[in-house]
């Protein structure tokens, strides 16, 4: 049952909280002050709380909305997610997920780390709000995509890599090829082996996965469309060569 402030106690109490929570004055100190104990300053501030004299409210400055990345995380079994709320669309969401996503990468990349980088509209923005990095090796994910040179994969990992002061793993070939012998021969490729080598190494990967819908991925302009009307929902899906890339590295050192 909650506590009726009579007038005296009202004002004392309100008095109590202003020095605790605006002053920063001690409980101790409050208590010499006002001839009571510390104890009896503790029950006043608790009873002020439970009236509605004090309310705590906490502010989240940034789109990221925290209540929702724990309960994500503790949905999924995730160490950690980071949602944000409010992003926006189009070029807009792409900044800001990309803004976001600079500060989480900045916050959890260590010296000495190897970084896997894919290719999207997201990552480039990510790219272009990143600062200085630790030193660390980063290694090319995906091949080229068609599209500008802003989005471009080998771009990306080149610009990731000036920031981090460490080798580049670029890979100089398209994500998308028109036949499995294509992309057998371009993984036999020197430069191209050598980069997909170190994917098991990988200490953290920053992958994008988002819309399917035209003109939203990058990935699905650059397939060809199925040809003839679909038959069933397995047809329907668009039909393309096998790509040449896959990412696997050793559970214990996924991120």
């Amino acid at each position: 049952m909650k506590h009726a402030f009579r007038p005296a106690e009202l004002i004392r109490a309100t008095a109590v909280a202003r020095r605790y929570y605006l002053a920063g004055d001690s409980k101790i100190r409050i208590a010499e002050d006002f001839g009571i104990s510390r104890f009896k300053v503790a029950r006043i501030l608790e009873e002020a709380r439970d009236v509605g004299i004090v309310r705590i409210e906490i502010a989240e400055p940034t789109e990221v909305d925290t209540d929702l990345s724990q309960r994500l995380s503790t949905a999924y079994g995730l160490k950690q997610a980071v949602v944000v709320a409010h992003a926006g669309e189009g070029e807009a969401l792409h900044r800001s997920l990309g803004r976001i996503a600079a500060e989480y990468l900045t916050e959890i990349l260590e010296e000495g780390d190897t970084l896997g980088l894919a290719c999207s509209r997201t990552l480039n923005a990510m790219t272009l709000a990143l600062g200085d990095l630790p030193r660390c090796t980063v290694v090319q994910l995906t091949g080229v995509l068609p599209g500008g040179v802003e989005e471009n994969s080998v771009e990306l990992v080149r610009r990731v890599a000036s920031l981090a002061r460490g080798p580049a793993f670029p890979v100089y070939a398209p994500l998308v090829v028109s036949d499995p012998g294509t992309a057998e021969a371009l993984r036999s490729q020197p430069q191209v082996a050598d980069a997909m080598q170190r994917y098991g190494e990988l200490d953290k990967a920053v992958v994008a996965i988002g819309s399917w819908s035209p003109t939203l991925s990058l990935v699905r302009d650059a397939l060809s469309p199925p040809r003839g009307p679909p038959s069933n929902a397995r047809a329907s899906r668009p039909r393309y060569a096998r790509a040449p890339w896959t990412c696997t590295a050793p559970p214990s050192r996924r991120n």
